[in-house]
């Protein structure tokens, strides 16, 4: 029994390295250091008072809470606070909620039908979706 005790941490740490640890992963590591980027819109095309989702890569933490504060509007904030606001070229959108990944927008009421380039302002991060323009229709009947 003495000699079982002896050798127990011995035969533990043998055991620990003979462990398979499976095939190598990559994991991509969040970098808060840089910049927001949109990296698609959903849908490509809708109406005014519709929602689109933007998806964001390295969306910053202290955003995800604070919405619809337009740049300049509180200059203290607007330096260095969170706030989040989305642009349907010129006209300010409304967001309804943001995630750590995605921002959901409302298409202004008041946008006529035509392409629109959308901009979105996190963090005092300009962010410009320029994969597409993005197609506002008129689904009025």
């Amino acid at each position: 029994m003495k000699t079982l005790f002896q050798f127990g941490p011995l035969l533990s740490l043998l055991l620990l390295a003979s462990c398979d640890e499976g095939p190598e992963r990559s994991i991509t590591p969040i970098t808060p250091s840089s910049p927001p980027r949109i990296t698609s819109v959903y849908p490509d095309a809708g109406a005014a008072g519709e929602e689109v989702t933007l998806l964001i890569e390295n969306f910053p933490e202290s955003a995800v809470y604070q919405m619809n504060v337009l740049p300049g509007t509180y200059p203290e904030e607007s330096q260095t606070g969170p706030y989040v606001t989305v642009l349907f070229g010129a006209m300010s959108a409304d967001v309804v909620s943001t995630t750590h990944f995605a921002i959901v927008a409302r298409i202004p009421q008041h946008l006529d039908p035509g392409d629109y380039e959308i901009r979105a302002y996190i963090n005092g991060h300009t962010v410009v979706y320029d994969e597409a323009l993005f197609k506002v229709v008129d689904r009025r009947f």
